[in-house]
């Protein structure tokens, strides 16, 4: 498990400031960019060299499987961060790399 450390810190960091009131409907259009931004913050997760290296490491079977239920956790822990915070969206929209995305969630 040590090897989806930083992947799952995200997930955690994420699931944890959606447990800080997160729950009042919010605008159409909050909702549109938290989706945009949660897709790009995937999408720079995705082209980072140390997430290809974690996925190249899970067995082959299991690699698209558990790929895909990591990165719904992801993004359903980033768009509820996203949708409570108008900056936190900024922020992940104009992240480049994973570091920055770090920033952005904590």
């Amino acid at each position: 498990m040590k090897k989806f450390g930083r992947f799952l810190v995200l997930c955690i960091v994420a699931s944890s400031l959606t447990l800080v009131g997160c729950g009042a409907k919010k605008a159409n259009k909050e909702h549109e960019e938290a989706k945009k931004a949660c897709s790009h913050a995937v999408k720079v997760l995705k082209k980072d060299p140390a997430t290809k290296k974690l996925i190249s490491n899970l067995p082959k079977d299991q690699r698209a499987s558990l790929t895909r239920k990591i990165q719904q956790k992801f993004e359903s822990s980033c768009r509820a961060a996203c949708r409570k915070n108008p900056k936190t969206t900024k922020c992940v929209m104009k992240a480049k790399r994973v570091k920055s995305l770090e920033r952005c969630i904590k």
